[in-house]
């Protein structure tokens, strides 16, 4: 353990990230410290999805859109939960605008 908290590299990925830095552990010297670290991570990391997700529903379904089918629901929950952030300005420039006659 006084190894690893010694590591000059590891210590400079921990200051990126705590999952950066299990993963660059080397599994070889710290089998079971990794193991359990990134055991601990996932946990936390599944719980926030699974909260977040919940959330989002409570929303979708509420009241006023109770008319909604499976389907739908599916497809807000998607784009309500997804991390995906399009780059607009390279869209916008690779369009031409259009005159009207």
């Amino acid at each position: 353990m006084i190894e690893l908290r010694e590591d000059d590299r590891l210590k400079s990925l921990l200051k990126e990230g705590h999952i950066t830095f299990w993963r660059a552990v080397p599994t070889e010297k710290y089998p079971c410290v990794k193991r359990a670290a990134l055991k601990l991570l996932s946990m936390f990391s599944s719980t926030y999805v699974c909260e977040k997700l919940f959330s989002t529903l409570k929303h979708v379904k509420s009241k006023h859109r109770s008319i909604l089918t499976d389907t739908h629901v599916k497809e807000l929950l998607r784009v309500a939960t997804t991390e995906y952030k399009p780059d607009l300005q390279k869209i916008t420039e690779n369009k031409r605008c259009q005159k009207s006659h």
